[in-house]
């Protein structure tokens, strides 16, 4: 399903995605700074995503709200979106935040 949304979201890009994280083991995940014990990336369900050249973080979550992500986060500090499927899709748009929450 993953999958699946970020190939939707590359072909709205009209391009290549740069994944900066997709899969975590726990260990790596607890060592970085701000991470969550729960989080989607040790789950499988999540991808960090540049923002690629000529946009914007905002421009990038848009799209992927269009495609019905369950979890956006904007990190507009370090320009990337957090792209994740949490509740299999079934609850687009429901988790949202940035890096200045």
């Amino acid at each position: 399903l993953l999958m699946d949304m970020l190939d939707a979201l590359r072909e709205k890009v009209g391009g290549p995605l740069h994944l900066t994280c997709v899969c975590r083991c726990q260990e790596h995940n607890d060592s970085i700074k701000g991470s969550v014990p729960n989080s989607q990336h040790v789950q499988g369900k999540a991808a960090d995503v540049a923002v690629p050249d000529g946009m914007t973080v905002d421009e990038l979550a848009e799209l992927a709200i269009e495609i019905g992500f369950d979890g956006i986060g904007r990190y507009y500090d370090q320009d990337f979106v957090h792209c994740d499927v949490r509740d299999d899709a079934q609850s687009p748009n429901a988790h949202t935040w940035t890096d200045h929450d």
